[in-house]
């Protein structure tokens, strides 16, 4: 369960989806706060990222949930093992996870019963090189921290 967003959260979110609109191509488009189908199916077992990148014809749909294989990249702030887990479990797969607290990131890839095999770590400051379909550098110098 994501907690209440504070100003600091929304800037990360800002700051990542200026860039990713900036390189915007191969019919792909950023939304927030996306809910992305589970193992199951439904709402209840879906996962809601700050941030994800999907086909730009998800945003003229009805659809409630992104499906998670149509998703290039997921965003999330703050996220806690669990989470990271759900994404994992649904088949997202590339997840970007950004810790204001301690000023890092992780890029999680190749999602394999249940869990990410692959984990690229850096601290803000690091570019943080997205995988195809966006292949760009996304930069984290104006992340900001928590206090």
């Amino acid at each position: 369960m994501h907690q209440p967003r504070r100003g600091k959260h929304a800037e990360v979110v800002r700051v990542l989806r200026r860039q990713i609109d900036a390189d915007a191509h191969k019919g792909l488009a950023a939304y927030e706060v996306v809910s992305v189908r589970g193992r199951g199916g439904g709402m209840g077992d879906a996962v809601t990222a700050d941030l994800a990148v999907l086909p730009a014809a998800w945003g003229e749909s009805d659809d409630t949930l992104a499906d998670a294989h149509s998703v290039a990249l997921a965003v999330d702030v703050a996220a806690e093992e669990g989470q990271i887990a759900r994404y994992a479990g649904a088949g997202v797969p590339v997840l970007l996870v950004v810790d204001p607290r301690r000023g890092a990131w992780t890029l999680y890839d190749r999602p394999e019963g249940g869990s990410y095999q692959g984990a690229h770590h850096g601290r803000y400051g690091d570019d943080i090189p997205v995988p195809e379909p966006l292949s760009l550098a996304l930069a984290t110098g104006l992340l900001p921290r928590y206090a």
